[in-house]
């Protein structure tokens, strides 16, 4: 019975571990994807000034 919640506690352990590097994986991308977008707008407003300018 012990082997057996030894391994459920290490199965938990790799499932939280794995969360946070979701976690980290996630809010790299979005940060990236933000300023992806942002940079897009600056591109899209500075081709609508050129265009009418």
């Amino acid at each position: 019975m012990t082997d057996v919640l030894a391994r459920i506690e290490a199965a938990l352990q790799r499932g939280e571990a794995a969360a946070e590097r979701l976690d980290r994986r996630h809010s790299r991308l979005k940060k990236a994807a933000e300023s992806t977008i942002s940079g897009l707008d600056r591109l899209i407003e500075t081709e609508r000034r050129r265009a009418n300018g």
